[in-house]
């Protein structure tokens, strides 16, 4: 019986049917917390989906969201965007003067763990492939001898 592996693919199928005004959040330094509202979406950069029918007004005005940085550093990022200058979606960006070694050391540390997990998932999904992959064996008699070979 022929096994289909679909189910790590199932994360990339998601991924690729985001909808809506796609609004991308960044910053100086980078991995700064996003916090609309007071609800923390992730770190930057950091791209959140919003009604396209709001975008179909002509603008989008969003909760208002800031940068927080590990320092303690905030910025205010822009809430109110011209969707029909853009209307695919736009970037917004901070930066803080405010930031210190610690802003930086974190961001260092979360793009390190990013990159261990990426390459470990990569790993996880190979062997997943691999264990999971059809195996042909072809035996071999040479006299009261067999030998298998298994691919």
């Amino acid at each position: 019986m022929k096994k289909i592996i679909l189910l790590p693919m199932f994360p990339f199928f998601l991924y690729g049917c985001q909808t809506g005004y796609q609004v991308q959040y960044d910053s100086a330094p980078q991995s700064a917390m996003v916090i609309c509202g007071y609800d923390q979406k992730g770190f930057t950069p950091l791209t959140l989906y919003y009604s396209k029918e709001e975008a179909k007004k002509g603008y989008l005005k969003t909760i208002p969201c800031k940068a927080s940085w590990v320092s303690g550093a905030e910025e205010k990022f822009n809430d109110y965007f011209d969707t029909t200058q853009f209307p695919k979606g736009v970037r917004t960006f901070v930066k803080s003067e405010n930031v210190d070694g610690r802003d930086i050391q974190f961001d260092y540390q979360r793009k390190q763990d990013q990159a261990q997990a990426n390459a470990q998932a990569w790993k996880d999904l190979n062997e997943s492939i691999q264990n999971n992959r059809s195996k042909t064996t072809q035996c071999t008699q040479i006299g009261f001898q067999t030998f298998c070979n298994t691919y």
